[in-house]
């Protein structure tokens, strides 16, 4: 897909995601062709609807669609995927092998929905090593977001499930498959956390170009102009990794975009909420649905920190920086 045909894509679903009440989006997203791109080309698929996600703060599972795929199943509206636990990078989740069946504790979070999928496809820790799990799903499922940022949808599962143990998911070696998961994962996130980071700026720079004090503009002042500057150069960092993780897909590449996007979210939390002033505190201001959902994005599939940490070791282990991105 060129450039032009990107941005018609990105264009028409913008305006579908305007115009369509959310409980009729996910429909009208698939008759949009969110699934077949998504086959066609995974990280084109993230790089075009993800930071439309971010920007209309749209509550849909997708990111459920985009890991089952890159675990070589077949995503759609009936299934749902666990994911870790909010902050931790590893599965959270634990099997055991009893005979021929996996006996499985679910801890992590889930997308609610309305009915309890069909099919759910979890990463858990069997014999201490990541594998990933597809099997039937027969109990209850989260109906409503919960915690800081109920609207968007995500909520924690405690269960215990049990499949036959053929539902492992083969994928080369052991945790090959959750790897690509993670990494898919971690495109797809950083695309929208950038969009989410994007809108916190704008909605500061709009505050402070119209606003006055000792009557000058607040956009006037050195130290307000050096704090969006500071937002602004983390927010290109960010999504230059992003655009290199797109084209590359390898999983550093990804850790490292998730990772900047979570470095560029902290900043423009800590800058735009003081420079909106008591503004950026109250529930009238939209800067505070923006900001939960951050809080959340940023821990989603690992912490910032956690990541971050992550790659040092993985650097320090192979003795060698690799070329990660050409920022």
């Amino acid at each position: 897909m060129d450039e032009f045909e990107k941005q018609a894509f990105s264009e028409g679903l913008a305006k579908t995601i305007d115009s369509t009440p959310a409980a009729q989006l996910r429909e009208a997203l698939e008759e949009f062709g969110w699934l077949d791109l998504l086959d066609e080309e995974p990280a084109e698929a993230a790089g075009i609807v993800f930071p439309l996600l971010g920007e209309h703060l749209v509550a849909l599972p997708l990111l459920d669609d985009v890991c089952t795929k890159a675990a070589g199943l077949e995503p759609g509206p009936d299934t749902a995927f666990v994911y870790p636990a909010l902050s931790s990078p590893v599965p959270t989740s634990t099997a055991t092998l009893d005979g021929g069946i996996l006996k499985m504790t679910l801890r992590g979070i889930v997308a609610a929905r309305d009915a309890a999928p069909e099919t759910v496809v979890a990463p858990v820790l069997l014999d201490g090593e990541p594998a990933l799990v597809a099997g039937p799903w027969e109990g209850t499922w989260p109906a409503a977001g919960q915690g800081i940022d109920a609207e968007s949808g995500w909520a924690q599962l405690d269960a215990n499930w049990s499949v036959p143990a053929g539902a492992v998911v083969a994928s080369g070696e052991p945790g090959t498959a959750w790897t690509a998961v993670r990494a898919a994962g971690h495109l797809a996130l950083a695309f929208k956390m950038n969009a989410v980071g994007a809108a916190m700026l704008r909605l500061a720079v709009e505050h402070t170009a119209s606003r006055e004090q000792f009557g000058q503009r607040l956009s006037g002042f050195q130290v307000v102009r050096h704090k969006l500057a500071d937002v602004r150069v983390w927010q290109e960092t960010a999504s230059l990794a992003a655009d290199a993780a797109e084209e590359s897909t390898d999983v550093l590449s990804c850790l490292l975009a998730k990772t900047l996007a979570g470095r560029f979210l902290r900043t423009a939390r800590e800058n735009c909420q003081q420079l909106l002033g008591g503004m950026g505190f109250t529930q009238e201001h939209d800067f505070h649905r923006y900001l939960r959902r951050a809080l959340v994005l940023e821990n989603l599939l690992g912490s910032t920190g956690s990541l971050r940490a992550e790659l040092g070791s993985s650097i320090r282990a192979a003795r060698s920086v690799p070329r990660l991105a050409t920022l």
